[in-house]
């Protein structure tokens, strides 16, 4: 297996695309994953275009590990959503090399913001979180049963490896008064129904903005499972940025109000809209919230203090089942 870096993927793209030796490539390797290469090669007169290569140890300070065949469910993923959306809303995929699990898939538009950045700079606008919570609806309803959801996306052995026992077992090993609110949380993916399309990895850092509206990138986690899951990763990530930035908590109170709403609007009479379904989303954004804290991949934006804050609302929360968004957002923003 070729290992790709920054020094030889142009090399391996000119080869790959039958360039000449004359024209002119550029390679830049995109930061921000712990689990894959990632390489923006840019062509003279071309659409930059993405090269993504699985590696087996993740980089993260604990010993983390997952099958370098996760790539193909990144394809999969795209694949289905393809057929669901209407285009730019997701990468294409371009070429694929299975000898070194390479993927080479279209970039977002040029000009594009990474959404976690903004929110960090304190750039919080409600209409990109109705927009992301509109895309994350739409794929939720559309993709119940789909017939794509069968194969590949089937297996949920990477999602294992890379959610549930990093996050969740993590903190439950960590915090033993949790351990069968996790536990349950764990089971109930298992036997969700319906299964539909499930990211796994839908959030901030993974959307990137053009003209407000998100270009979602990152399926490696992507599987048939429980809808829930991704509202409570996703939402996780907003209540841990409003917790940081506490100054701006009406704006991303608005945010997430949006964001929910406009969920809710796409989910309307569908399976998902019922009040079990939503007490799930609260247990799953508590749950990941505290794995950002004590699982293995921790956030790194975060002072100690407010880490243990943190932790114990989080704990709090858990422990008292709580279920409702009211009382999550009286308990834990």
């Amino acid at each position: 297996m070729i290992e790709l870096t920054k020094e030889n993927a142009g090399a391996y793209w000119r080869n790959r695309a039958g360039l000449t030796a004359t024209e002119s490539i550029d390679v830049a390797e995109l930061a921000g994953g712990v689990s894959n290469v990632v390489l923006k090669v840019s062509v003279a007169g071309c659409d930059p275009i993405i090269l993504k290569q699985s590696r087996e140890q993740l980089r993260t300070r604990a010993a983390w590990f997952s099958r370098l065949d996760r790539i193909w469910s990144e394809r999969a993923a795209l694949d289905l959503l393809g057929s669901i959306l209407p285009p730019g809303n997701v990468p294409a995929v371009l070429f694929a090399d299975p000898d070194n699990y390479v993927l080479a898939i279209s970039a977002a538009p040029a000009g594009s913001i990474v959404w976690k950045e903004m929110l960090l700079n304190r750039s919080i606008d409600p209409a990109i979180g109705a927009r992301a919570g509109d895309l994350l609806g739409l794929i939720h309803v559309k993709a119940i049963d789909h017939e794509l959801l069968s194969g590949r996306l089937a297996d949920v052995v990477v999602f294992d490896q890379l959610r549930v026992d990093p996050y969740y077992r993590t903190v439950a090993r960590a915090h033993a008064d949790i351990e069968p609110m996790i536990h349950e949380l764990i089971v109930r993916m298992r036997t969700a129904e319906p299964k539909t399309f499930v990211h796994a990895d839908f959030s901030p850092k993974n959307m990137l903005i053009h003209n407000s509206n998100p270009f979602v990138v990152d399926f490696e986690t992507a599987h048939a499972g429980d809808a829930a899951f991704d509202l409570g990763f996703f939402l996780s990530h907003l209540s841990l940025k409003t917790n940081l930035l506490a100054s701006n908590r009406l704006e991303f109170l608005e945010l997430i109000a949006a964001f929910r709403s406009a969920y809710d609007r796409r989910i309307a009479g569908s399976p998902f809209d019922n009040d079990r379904f939503r007490g799930r989303v609260v247990a799953h954004t508590l749950a990941c919230a505290l794995a950002r804290i004590d699982g293995k991949s921790p956030v790194e934006y975060l002072p100690d203090d407010l880490r243990r804050s943190i932790r114990e609302k989080a704990l709090d929360a858990i422990v008292d089942r709580v279920s409702s968004w009211d009382d999550f957002v009286a308990r834990f923003l």
